[in-house]
């Protein structure tokens, strides 16, 4: 599984890396940046920091595709009471994230700065349980109903009322959920209030606009998302992962609407521009919002 890690106190940093085995055990890729203090002397993850950590982990996913296929969970780290939503939007819908208050004072120094290791590998360590936890329930929604679940589909491209809220909700709270299989499942019922499954003709989401979204059963391609050429980190993250758990990169849904199915029209794609499309008879959109 892959931990990014936010958060941790620059002076604390070589500490960190020492104990990072321990703290989330064998088998797992921890990505973390240093950070410094601000003039009050807080820390605080900012957005041009979170990033910074998301086009990391995109270029390891690029080099090594397979480093995704166990989940990916975020450890936010700062001084309490500070907003942080800046920093944890950049790591939303394709990460479960977790929040962590640093000691207070956060002495980094000498032996006191020991001791605020210490606090904070126990906190970090707690949260990668939970984490895994989280993560492993979203792989098994995802590998399991694929071509069930309303937690797939497009954020941008599907209207909706609940959609982005509720994945906005598992985004924080899946990992802290005493049963989070339950807590999937409840996501999307209500979800399905709104937009009911139906299988006639293959099975099928339609969004406030009657835009019927149908799964691909087995035909999967490819999406071309990548980083450069007009798409950002997150185009590729969001291509690979939803909500700390796998998807399959051929994964897309062959979107049409009304009597002569074609959809046509301004959409926008995985990094938000927006362009004309027309479908031949249907729109491929994929859950990061590419386009074919």
């Amino acid at each position: 599984m892959i931990f990014v890690v936010a958060g941790v106190p620059a002076d604390l940093f070589g500490r960190f890396q020492q104990l990072a085995k321990k703290v989330f055990g064998e088998g797992h890729l921890v990505i973390a940046k240093p950070i410094r203090a601000r003039p009050d002397g807080k820390f605080a993850p900012d957005m041009a920091y979170g990033q910074r950590l998301v086009s990391d982990l995109a270029n390891r996913i690029i080099l090594s595709p397979e480093i995704a296929r166990d989940g990916c969970g975020v450890i936010l780290l700062a001084s309490p009471n500070l907003d942080i939503r800046d920093c944890a939007q950049c790591f939303e819908p394709f990460a479960l994230s977790v929040a962590l208050d640093l000691p207070i004072p956060t002495l980094t120094i000498g032996h006191a700065g020991s001791r605020t290791m210490n606090a904070i590998a126990e906190k970090v360590r707690s949260a990668a349980v939970t984490l895994r936890r989280g993560v492993k329930a979203m792989n098994s929604e995802i590998s399991s109903r694929k071509n069930r679940t309303p937690l797939l589909l497009p954020i941008r491209n599907f209207s909706s009322d609940v959609l982005t809220a509720e994945i906005s909700s598992l985004h924080f709270s899946l990992a802290s959920a005493d049963a989070p299989a339950e807590r999937i499942r409840a996501a999307c019922m209500r979800i399905e209030q709104s937009h009911p499954f139906t299988k006639p003709g293959g099975g099928s989401f339609y969004d406030r606009r009657g835009v019927r979204f149908k799964v691909p059963g087995r035909a999967l391609h490819g999406s071309k998302a990548t980083v450069g050429d007009g798409h950002l980190p997150s185009c590729l993250l969001n291509s690979r992962l939803r909500l700390g758990g796998h998807s399959d990169a051929g994964f897309h849904y062959d979107c049409t609407q009304g009597s002569n199915g074609v959809l046509s029209g301004a959409f926008p794609n995985c990094h938000g521009a927006c362009r004309e499309y027309a479908g031949h008879p249907h729109l491929n959109i994929y859950p990061n919002d590419f386009l074919r």
